[in-house]
């Protein structure tokens, strides 16, 4: 499934900086085969309805308007109280971030994520 999420993500990413169509096309496909397969109710972790909400907001927001509207909702719930604390989590939220940088949960959580990875350790000195 990791695989899945890579190539998903990096089919979006493609899509949004050159802008050509076949890689969103690619990227739908891709969402409606692993439905197909899994086919069953998912959960969510700690991260997920963010980064579900950027991807699935960037790759078709009128078809997926009711999972959007569920993961904004469990967004606005816990953005206020998330603390990420693994660096990868760390990453991937500011990456969710850039999308909607005008957006309250976004501004919060990029400034926390970078406090936090800044104080991590992290960088290379």
């Amino acid at each position: 499934m990791i695989k899945v999420i890579k190539l998903l993500t990096l089919l979006v990413s493609l899509y949004h900086e050159t802008g050509e169509k076949h890689y969103l096309q690619k990227a739908r496909d891709l969402v409606s085969e692993v439905d197909r397969v899994l086919g069953r109710e998912r959960g969510f972790g700690a991260l997920d309805h963010f980064h579900g909400f950027v991807v699935y907001s960037l790759i078709d927001p009128d078809r997926f308007e009711t999972p959007l509207r569920q993961m904004r909702n469990m967004m606005v719930d816990t953005y206020e109280a998330l603390e990420i604390n693994q660096d990868l989590g760390l990453g991937m939220m500011l990456w969710n971030c850039q999308f909607y940088p005008e957006e309250t949960w976004a501004q919060q959580q990029r400034k926390a994520s970078l406090r936090d990875w800044m104080n991590s350790g992290l960088i290379l000195q």
